[in-house]
């Protein structure tokens, strides 16, 4: 007696045939979730740089700015001193400040991530104390003790300098430090995460193969850590290429920079088309440095991944 084969497809479970449509439907839902918020991000950030890039071209006299097309905004940005050694000492502070936070912030985050054995946690907090304190009162307080009768200065007088030299308030010099002080503790709370996750046990391997501090530092600490050190150094070039509380409160004539004169063309002249050009104008000079920080951060963590 003959049987008929058995069809095992009967057997199988229907939901196997569901399934890829449900997983279908799932990432449809989840582009859906994850689509619909970038995009309102994109265009929240888009649309007023397309606005200020229209207005940038629009003409404007005494009787105010009007649609039009002209190029007198940017002529009038790269050809006025003012304007492009504005844009330079911006630059040149941002770089001043980039290296001082890394400079300072870089090192006591290293001892405290390879140094200190106990209460860690404690001294980390400790350093970000002064971010609880508004930015405009530290600068205040940095105005005061940088002043002629501030601690500094009486320590001047007592070593003998009677006058306080014209470089420590109102100059280059404060808008620096003003400025450091804000980005050491940003500076520390990221670099300080980094160095703590390297494994102790790659720099004893380095010891065991005669290698001395510094040659370690430089062989395992600071690959390590470089991707952190390049997301810090870019962070604080960018806000600080844009700050404006500091120079305004510390500097002096020769301390003006882009956010100063954008504001006073906004507030004060009220020429938003030539605000509006010096503002894509801060844009453009400071886009192509992120973009190399973050090429050569990936450049960096890729070269640690092989």
């Amino acid at each position: 007696m003959s049987r008929e084969p058995t069809d095992f497809k009967r057997f199988q479970p229907a939901q196997q045939e569901s399934t890829p449509k449900a997983e279908e439907k799932w990432t449809a839902g989840a582009r859906l979730q994850l689509g619909l918020p970038v995009t309102v991000w994109a265009l929240a950030l888009a649309i007023p740089y397309i606005l200020m890039l229209v207005i940038s071209f629009w003409p404007n006299d005494a009787t105010g700015m009007r649609p039009g097309l002209t190029l007198d905004n940017w002529t009038t940005v790269f050809t006025q001193s003012l304007y492009r050694d504005a844009l330079l000492r911006s630059l040149g502070i941002a770089f001043c400040v980039t290296a001082l936070s890394i400079g300072i912030g870089y090192p006591v985050a290293y001892f405290i991530a390879t140094r200190v054995k106990a209460r860690k946690a404690l001294i980390f907090v400790l350093l970000q104390v002064p971010l609880w304190t508004a930015y405009l009162i530290r600068a205040y307080a940095w105005r005061v003790v940088l002043g002629e009768t501030g601690v500094i200065a009486k320590l001047l007088q007592r070593i003998g300098i009677a006058d306080t030299p014209d470089w420590l308030l109102f100059s280059n010099f404060a808008v620096v430090i003003v400025i450091s002080t804000m980005f050491v503790p940003f500076v520390i709370a990221t670099m300080y995460p980094a160095l703590e996750a390297i494994p102790p046990d790659l720099r004893e391997a380095a010891k065991d193969l005669h290698a001395g501090r510094i040659t370690t530092f430089f062989k395992v600490t600071w690959p390590l850590s470089m991707p952190a050190a390049m997301a810090a150094a870019l962070y604080t070039m960018a806000i600080s290429f844009g700050d404006f509380i500091s120079p305004t409160l510390v500097g002096g004539p020769q301390s003006i920079m882009m956010t100063q004169l954008i504001f006073n063309q906004v507030g004060v002249a009220f020429d938003w088309p030539l605000a509006a050009a010096l503002s894509l104008t801060m844009f453009i000079v400071i886009v192509p440095l992120v973009i190399l920080s973050q090429r050569t951060e990936a450049s960096q963590v890729i070269g640690l991944r092989r």
